[in-house]
């Protein structure tokens, strides 16, 4: 099975996507993908079916389908065991889900998740 928390490999920053996946938290951070590309590889690695929107003149997975929804996008910055996430994405209009991310943390003790305005 897919990991459900893919968490950044090193001390940097890049782009988060959160969503659920029949039901369940899933949070990937990727250093050098966008956040069409983190959910497009995050649903094909799932094995879920999702369709294509064209979004501000751009094709990309749509935010939510039948087994999956797409709940939060920002940006990130992993610091000390801390990971910060603010902003939103440019083509999805998603910032960070605090519900969403309160739920990873439980499984993440070690690591603490941060989201700011």
């Amino acid at each position: 099975m897919p990991e459900q928390i893919v968490l950044p490999r090193d001390e940097s920053g890049g782009r988060c996507v959160q969503l659920y996946i029949r039901t369940l938290p899933v949070f990937v951070f990727e250093e050098r993908l966008d956040h069409g590309g983190i959910l497009e590889k995050t649903l094909r690695e799932f094995d879920v079916q999702f369709d294509w929107n064209k979004i501000h003149g751009v094709q990309l997975p749509a935010p939510r389908g039948q087994e999956y929804d797409a709940v939060g996008m920002g940006m990130f910055r992993l610091f000390d065991r801390v990971i910060t996430v603010e902003g939103s994405s440019m083509y999805y209009g998603l910032r960070p889900n605090q519900k969403h991310a309160a739920e990873i943390q439980v499984l993440i003790p070690d690591v603490r998740i941060v989201l700011k305005k």
